[in-house]
Order: C-alpha cells, then structure tokens, then sequence
C-alpha cells in the first residue's frame, strides 16, 4: 500500500523545494527554475507535490495540449531518502485522475532505456512500451516511450482523505469539512475548538428537538471563510429542515439564517446548481479533484431518522467510499466508519433527506 501523503497542486511557494528535488533526482536533463515556474502557472499543465510529513518529498507534473486527448508525464522525481515508499504512485495516480478529468484518453511518457527500475514502475502501473523517440536525452541517449489508456479506475478515484469522527451528536457537518480541509491544507489541525466554530458558523439554529445541524450554504461558507472553493448542489430553493421544528418563531429564524447564509455563499463565489444531486456528479467531482460531502438519512446506515452528512472519497463504478464522521463504538456489522464501501445503488436510496427528499452535496476544493 503507498505510504500516506497529501497529494496537491504545487504553489510558486514550493519553487524551491521542486529546484532542490531536480538537483537530487536527476544528474543532467534538470528542470531550470524559470520552466517550473511556467508549467505551475500555465493553463495547459498542472504541477502536483506529496508532502506526507508537511515537507514536500515528490512531485509530478503532466501537461496536454487545447484540443488534444493525450496528457504528458512531463516528469515525476521523489526524494531519494523516501524513494520505494509509494508516493511515487501517489503522485502517479493524481496525474492520471487530472488527465481524466479533462476528458484526455491517453497518458505518454518518456523514460531513459538504461533506468530499469523506472521502466518496471511503469509497467507495474500498467504503462506499455510503444515506441522510441531518438536523440531525446541531452546526453544524446534515445528514449523509450510508454502509454497507458485512462480510465477512471477504483485506484485513480480514491482520495487520501484523513478520518476525523464527530465528538457531538450534531457536528457531523463540521466534521466532514475538517476532512475536507486537512485534504488539501495538513496544517488544519482536528481540534473540538474548530469542530464547535465551525458548527457555530453553518447551523440553522433549530431542527427537530436540541441543538440544530448544519445546511449546505452553511458548510460551504464556512469553506469559503477559511480559503477554500465551495460549490453546492441542492434540490430545492426553500429552506431546509423546516418540517422539523413547529414553533413560528423557530422557523422564522431558520428562514432568516438560511437567507443570510445564501447571501454570503454568492457574494464569496460559491458555485450554486439548484437540482438533486446524483452519483455522476460525485464521480465527477471526485474526477475533478474535490471532495463532496454529502447529505443522507441516517436511517439506512445508523437505524433512526436522522439528517447526517458524510464525505465520499472514492468511486469504483459499483461502490463509493465514505467517511463517516458517526463513529458507532461496537458496530455490529463490524465496519469501520474510515473508507466504508457502500454499493451504489445502496447510496442512491441513502442520499436525501426527509418527505421533500432534499439531495444535496457541497464540493470543496483547494
């Protein structure tokens, strides 16, 4: 199994780190700083860099052209001392997830003849030999050149997403997010603190009976407030969990913190779709990199009705993968709320909530 590490975009801020793992990794053919610079900030490459201890250890980068269906493996280089861990792989298998997304069908490569331990890493990874590009080296050394199709296979649609389990009976939205935001920035730390301002700032208030849970345009403003995208999609324009609560006053403030949320998740750029979310847009969220929290009805997986939030980090065309932020101490199915395999017609009937049947998710990204 690869060593876990967060794999992201790489920022003008790693320039360094990427100059000094040219220098390790290759003797000749290295990457100049001002070429760097230019594939992190291009429109047609993208720059991705593992830091599995907060320190950059790898990166990768592919490139396409506009109109083109084949990515390029532009270069990939791990730190020696970490080297035979798997983030190679990692790193891998995020280039081909961002190929995909952008509907490109081929993933080529080039590799030197007389670096066997990088041919057989390709091939592992299911890349073929299919032909020889001459002279390519600086050294004069020709190069062999490998292919592989992309398909949007279980490994290249499951994200790292690190687990944290609610610690209240109605955080299960600010739990998803914290998921969400230690993704893509290791420095959020899994605190009660952020967990209870996070609820704070994305609850309705009031629903059923006690303390309120959260609604989408919440969870996303609270993404939004600290740096990251949101996007929502949500089956219905009126505010949700009304039919929850039966004092006017109740849904009066339902009604108006509903409103004052929407507004801020406009004026912060959140993406708004007004629809029912479905399981191609998690997949093609997924796809796309970002980490869509989603809302279901307790009832299927826990046994009481309930409005419950969880993060789906991985598809396999059968299946998705959830992290449940509802840790059941003595699960009696024995199952473990980090990566639970749900089969997907099982997560269809799952995803809503309520006699409307609200659908709907919230995509974070970086």
């Amino acid at each position: 199994m690869p060593e876990s590490g967060n794999v992201r975009l790489a920022t003008i801020a790693d320039l360094d780190s990427l100059v000094g793992l040219e220098e390790a990794g290759f003797a000749t053919d290295r990457f100049s700083r001002s070429l760097l610079r230019g594939l992190i900030k291009g429109p047609n490459s993208a720059v991705f860099v593992v830091d599995p201890e907060g320190a950059v250890a790898g990166y990768a980068c592919i490139t396409w052209r506009k109109g083109g269906r084949t990515a390029y493996l532009y270069s990939i280089v791990v730190t020696p001392a970490l080297q035979g861990k798997g983030l190679g792989k990692l790193l891998l298998q995020r280039c081909e997830l961002e190929g995909s997304s952008k509907a490109l069908t081929v993933m080529r490569l080039e590799v030197r003849p007389d670096n066997p331990t990088a041919i057989a890493f390709y091939e592992r990874n299911g890349y073929a030999h299919v032909g020889t590009s001459p002279g390519y080296y600086e050294d004069g050394a020709d190069a062999l050149v490998m292919e592989k199709r992309l398909d949007l296979t279980a490994a290249a649609m499951k994200l790292d997403v690190p687990y944290y389990s609610q610690t209240f009976d109605f955080t299960c939205a600010p739990a998803c997010l914290m998921m969400a935001m230690k993704l893509f920035d290791p420095s959020v730390r899994f605190e009660r603190s952020l967990e209870t301002q996070i609820w704070k700032e994305a609850t309705l208030a009031f629903m059923t009976s006690g303390l309120g849970g959260c609604e989408a345009f919440g969870v996303a403003v609270a993404g939004l407030r600290r740096g990251f995208h949101a996007r929502v999609i949500v089956s219905s324009r009126k505010p949700p969990f009304l039919n929850s609560v039966r004092a006017h006053f109740k849904k009066e403030v339902i009604e108006l913190v509903h409103s004052n949320l929407l507004r801020e998740a406009h004026e912060r750029g959140a993406g708004i779709d007004y629809r029912p979310v479905t399981l191609d847009d998690i997949s093609d969220g997924l796809a796309a990199g970002e980490v869509p929290i989603v809302l279901i009805s307790l009832h299927r997986m826990h046994g009481f009705k309930a409005p419950h939030w969880v993060v789906v980090t991985g598809y396999d065309g059968d299946g998705l993968f959830v992290n449940d932020p509802y840790r059941v101490p003595h699960d009696k199915l024995g199952r473990s709320p980090e990566g639970l395999r749900i089969p997907k017609a099982e997560f269809a009937r799952m995803i809503g909530y309520g006699k409307e049947g609200l659908r709907s998710a919230v995509f974070i990204s970086r």
